[in-house]
């Protein structure tokens, strides 16, 4: 989650100003999940205590299952 620009999700331990967008992250992901090659996938550093109303990682959840929802 630590990729992702800091202005989507502020919520981590490394902040990343110009890191990527929800939309250049789903369409890396759906390119890596299509390759008989994956094996696995690791989600680290969403800290919910940085977002006591939920309202960033409510859209994480929302975007990120999408990638799941349109293999």
């Amino acid at each position: 989650v630590d990729v992702l620009d800091d202005i989507v999700m502020p919520c981590v331990d490394s902040r990343s100003p110009g890191g990527l967008t929800y939309s250049e992250i789903k369409e890396t992901l759906m390119l890596l999940m299509q390759s008989k090659l994956l094996r696995g996938i690791n989600i680290t550093i969403l800290d919910p205590d940085l977002d006591p109303l939920c309202i960033y990682t409510k859209r994480f959840v929302e975007e990120f299952s999408e990638v799941f929802f349109n293999i």
